[in-house]
């Protein structure tokens, strides 16, 4: 009967809700490596020269906290099976993030610098941030919001969504679709196999855009004043045009025209789906 009592209380404590709140000095231009298994990290900015980190985690977890000049190490430490973290951090503006986990939902807000993020399993949302983007995942879907920066994401069974943002696209996953609107960018590199591809944004002169699919559709936008060399290729699928073009060089399953000086370069490649050219809304 004692055994049994404090084993109870034990994981009681074990299990219980501890709560970490700690504000400190920082330069700003660091970087922030933070590191969990599951639970969730929101990343938030203020105009401070300060980073605030909060989390909430069973007595089981440990929160490794280590500064190095400008940079701050953060680390979910487990006594025997994870448990879930909660962790809100507030960064300068100026600042940098690397976050790596397994089962994480991810946030990211505001940032003057690089987002790197890293993870297995759980939903990962960046919006508002003025520089490169590197985002990879195994199944969880990806939205990026009005980011100012080049954007490089890949996951494996969910969807991305790409939205008022600016710079160079990379887009990959293998079941899920990619959505791109309201893009500027000079390179477009969007590839998925299970799912559609669409593309609503400029179309530079000196651009090159690639949207390919094995099974889906493909939507891509064409504002009527592009100068571009348009390459079409699809199997089993069908070609539609908002527009009137002219085809050249036509072969089995292969289209191509040119619009303008065709200076651009836009290749669209879907095996079984239908193959769709629109003009922008309101062009």
């Amino acid at each position: 009967m004692i055994t049994t009592l404090m084993v109870a209380g034990v994981l009681a404590l074990a299990t219980s809700q501890q709560q970490m709140d700690t504000t400190f000095a920082v330069r700003p231009g660091g970087e922030l490596r933070l590191e969990a298994v599951n639970g969730s990290v929101t990343i938030d900015t203020w105009d401070r020269d300060a980073m605030r980190v909060r989390a909430r985690h069973t007595g089981r977890t440990v929160i490794e906290l280590e500064r190095s000049g400008s940079d701050v190490s953060i680390d979910a430490q487990h006594r025997g099976m994870p448990q879930a973290v909660t962790f809100e951090v507030t960064v300068p503006r100026d600042y940098s993030i690397d976050i790596e986990g397994m089962s994480l939902q991810i946030t990211v807000a505001g940032l003057r610098g690089a987002a790197t993020l890293e993870n297995a399993h759980g939903a990962i949302v960046v919006r508002d941030v003025t520089g490169p983007v590197d985002i990879e995942s195994v199944s969880g879907g990806v939205t990026v919001e009005n980011v100012r920066g080049d954007i490089v994401v890949s996951t494996v069974n969910q969807a991305i969504g790409i939205s008022g943002s600016r710079g160079n696209i990379a887009a990959s996953t293998a079941n899920g679709s990619i959505v791109m609107r309201n893009i500027d960018s000079r390179s477009v590199d969007a590839s998925t196999i299970n799912g559609l591809v669409e593309y609503v944004g400029t179309v530079y002169d000196d651009g090159d855009y690639f949207l390919g699919t094995h099974n889906g559709r493909i939507t891509m936008s064409i504002p009527a004043q592009a100068n571009a060399r348009v390459g079409i290729e699809t199997r089993n699928g069908r070609v539609e045009s908002d527009f009137p073009v002219r085809v050249e060089g036509a072969r089995e399953g292969e289209h191509g025209f040119i619009l303008g000086s065709g200076s651009a370069r836009i290749d669209l490649e879907s095996y079984n789906g239908t193959i769709h050219l629109v003009r922008p809304r309101g062009r």
